[in-house]
């Protein structure tokens, strides 16, 4: 499994101050009997932002560094997300391939016979319900009984030792995903296994005050660390850029009947549904309803279950009769999933499936291939379905439901990608509320929780009374070439690099023996019963495989190098990286040496060409009533005036004036050029795409002061082999830029174009018009 930039940015940083830590801990007490802190580390990232990849390269990168292979004790509330997690990391999982050396468990089948004898690392799944009892002397859980076939101590006494092959003591390492639900309890008990770091992945500062008191001071007031250094931030801006979840969200608010609302959300979700189809989607969009459970809709009294299923008002009876009844939609596609009262004297249709165990009924439920699923006040934990495009929220009544807890539920995209159709990009959340104060509260909620200015997703909000987005479609077919980055340059040059690379799996230890550095770790002194534990220095290197190594040094550089660096094969010729090296030996500077030659070759010679198939049909745009901006020569009729700052509408009304069939091309959604250069991002999206002479031109207005990212964006596109169209790209400043960036005058404007030596030029115009005029000069 590749992780994604921003992903391995924030993996690499939680392993390097976890090694960094454990060479000089923060230690408390007295001499001889003292304790070390844990390290601790708070993965604030949004939903869908891959977490799970985050925490488990992580952990398998502080693994390959420790002297003493570590037990990781993987924890979370929910049983369902344990057993999703457990399933995408165990053999044969998804992400396996992350945690090269582990062996992966869940805590029931805990064995210390396994930890003394095993050379590998081990990773243990449990939910917090296994440990987090106040008496566990007296409890029933099996964390604390003994195992069957080992001596008379139970699993939580054995995970104190947690002895490897040597009898040194394994490091212990706590990942809790969704960090948010710890408790004071839960910290004080994983507090006596003196585990060596915490890794917390949580959307919310919000944290116990055990874990405060007893680990955050002492890293703050001892070891200087500032709250920068116990925090790996992931910039929600990349995961949005990344395709992972939605670009757009609207909030819709309704003062109507519940069917009034379900009806507008069923007409949009067949629009969505079509272009679901169109676009090639593997599945249909989904819909969610949250509301209260036993409760009568209009009254607020308790629903009685003994009334025949046609006179109960609860909620959720009342959406399902009107989907099944007055919707036709199949009673097979609705789950109602939530603890509904049902009286024997009185039982449901035979029809409508109700699912009231909670976990227990996740298995069923998921594989159920709902399209409709009516919830109570909150989403079932760990159900994180990228096709539920469209939510009901009934506020009325004094409802709890928490819209902006549902709207992280839903950002989820389908195929880690976004589409040309809008409306596949979109979350659409109908709120139902009794009065329109209601409503501004839900968003203002929402956009504190979303926080859109960093975030950059767009937020619309249609206030009760007001209709939602329009769709505009184009007036006309209009494509575009589609450019892809051709390597077969570059192949041959890393084809050699990788040839030469030295072979050290025959190495008698010279090159690949390592000098690690001074860590200390605990040595397990006494019999049985009366286990201690001595600090002892170690300094041995610990070895990697070169291709973890390899691998990892080439996407530092450029991702995309990875997809030509083979480092695998079928007859065994590339068998070189399945080499043990040691971490700081001279054969892994060699190996570093290589992979970087690999990642500049890559860098140096791909380079961008025109596809003479598949290109990109421009799709259609949705706009908000009374936002509408008109252009006469666009491809659509209106443009939502929102989607511009002041400079863009300048430029695009100085385009329509010229009398060119052009098209404001959507961002992350519209048309796309893959990026041959290092940075965050992998494709640029130009603000606009213009049609003349039978070539495309991709112009972008550009800030002077973002000349460094401009720059990394003007490229040169070669045609398509069997064709003469081209795609140029443009650049538009304002003021007088040149190739060492903005200078002092402000007046008028440049063009940023190509000699013809391939090298940037520079062309200052007075005026826009000018600047349109110039944009449109083809290269030579």
């Amino acid at each position: 499994m590749e992780l994604l930039d921003f992903q391995q940015a924030a993996s690499d940083q939680i392993a390097d101050r976890f090694v960094e830590y454990a060479e000089s801990p923060v230690r408390v007490g007295r001499k001889g009997s003292e304790r070390q802190i844990p390290f601790l580390q708070l993965l604030n990232s949004i939903t869908a932002s891959g977490k799970t990849l985050v925490l488990a390269d992580s952990v398998s990168a502080i693994a390959k560094r420790l002297p003493v292979k570590p037990v990781v004790l993987w924890l979370s509330k929910a049983s369902v997300v344990v057993a999703q997690s457990y399933a995408a990391l165990d053999a044969g999982g998804t992400y396996h391939d992350l945690l090269e050396d582990f062996d992966v468990f869940t805590l029931a089948d805990y064995s210390e016979s396994e930890l003394r004898n095993r050379h590998n690392s081990l990773l243990y799944f449990a939910t917090v319900g296994t440990f987090n009892q106040e008496k566990k002397e007296g409890g029933t859980l099996n964390v604390f009984k003994s195992a069957i076939d080992e001596a008379q101590t139970s699993t939580w006494e054995s995970l104190k030792i947690r002895p490897d092959v040597n009898a040194f003591r394994r490091p212990l390492i706590v990942v809790y995903d969704e960090a948010h639900n710890l408790s004071d309890n839960q910290v004080r008990l994983l507090l006596e296994l003196e585990p060596d770091g915490f890794l917390l992945a949580t959307a919310t500062s919000r944290l116990p005050e055990l874990l405060e008191s007893g680990v955050i001071d002492h890293l703050k007031k001892i070891g200087g660390l500032q709250d920068t250094d116990l925090q790996t931030q992931v910039s929600a801006a990349d995961v949005a850029a990344s395709g992972l979840i939605k670009s757009h969200i609207n909030l819709i608010g309704r003062q109507s009947p519940m069917e009034d609302v379900v009806n507008e959300l069923l007409d949009d979700m067949k629009l969505a549904s079509s272009a679901a189809k169109s676009q090639g989607l593997s599945g249909l969009p989904k819909a969610v309803y949250v509301c209260k459970t036993n409760i009568t809709q209009d009254s607020g009294e308790r629903d009685d279950p003994k009334q025949p299923f046609s006179q109960r008002r609860a909620p959720p009876i009342l959406i399902w009769r009107h989907l099944t009844e007055k919707l036709k939609v199949r009673p097979g596609d609705i789950a109602v999933y939530c603890d509904l009262k049902v009286d024997r004297q009185s039982p449901l249709p035979e029809e409508f499936v109700l699912f009231r165990g909670g976990d227990k009924d996740y298995d069923l439920f998921v594989n159920g291939g709902f399209r409709h699923i009516i919830f109570n006040q909150s989403l079932q934990e760990g159900w994180d379905d990228p096709f539920v495009y469209f939510a009901y929220i009934d506020k009325s009544m004094g409802s709890k439901v928490q819209a902006e807890q549902i709207i992280g539920r839903l950002l989820r995209q389908p195929g880690r990608k976004h589409f040309k159709n809008q409306r596949l990009n979109t979350a659409q959340l109908y709120v139902r509320v009794e009065a329109a104060g209601v409503f501004e509260e839900v968003v203002r909620s929402v956009e504190q929780r979303i926080s859109t200015g960093k975030l950059d997703i767009k937020i619309t909000a249609t206030r009760p009374g007001k209709k939602i987005q329009i769709e505009y479609p184009p007036k006309k077919k209009m494509e575009v070439p589609v450019a892809a980055l051709i390597t077969d340059r570059a192949e041959k040059k890393i084809e050699d690099y990788i040839r030469n690379m030295s072979d050290y799996r025959s190495d008698d230890g010279t090159n690949v023996r390592g000098i690690g550095k001074r860590v200390q770790v605990q040595r397990i002194v006494g019999g049985p019963h009366s286990q201690s534990f001595v600090w002892e220095d170690c300094g041995d290197s610990v070895s990697v495989l070169a291709r973890w190594l390899f691998s990892r040094e080439v996407a530092r550089i450029h991702r995309g190098a990875l997809g030509v660096a083979i480092t695998s094969s079928s007859d065994g010729s590339l068998s070189k990286f399945d080499a043990r090296i040691g971490l700081g030996s001279p054969a892994a500077v060699h190996i570093a040496d290589v992979a970087k030659k690999v990642g500049e070759a890559f860098v140096d010679q791909v380079y961008l060409k025109l596809r003479s198939i598949n290109s990109f049909e421009i799709g259609p745009v949705l706009i908000v009533p009374d936002s509408e901006q008109s252009f006469k020569y666009a491809i659509h009729n209106a443009y939502d005036k929102n989607d511009f700052n002041a400079f863009e509408l300048d430029f695009a009304e100085a385009l329509d004036k010229a009398r060119l069939v052009w098209s404001r091309n959507q961002a992350r959604s519209g048309y796309s050029i893959p990026l041959p250069t290092p940075g965050k991002t992998l494709n640029f999206y130009p603000d606009f795409l213009v049609w003349n002479g039978g070539n495309v031109f991709a112009i972008d207005t550009k800030g002077s002061h973002l000349h460094a990212d401009a720059a990394r964006k003007l490229v040169s596109i070669k045609p398509a082999s069997d064709a003469t169209k081209r795609v140029f790209v443009r650049f538009v400043s304002n003021g007088v830029v040149d190739a060492l960036g903005p200078q002092p005058d402000s007046s008028g404007y440049t063009v940023w174009t190509f000699k013809p030596s391939g090298d940037p030029e520079f062309t200052h115009c007075e005026t826009l018009a000018a600047s349109v005029e110039r944009c449109l000069e083809v290269d030579i």
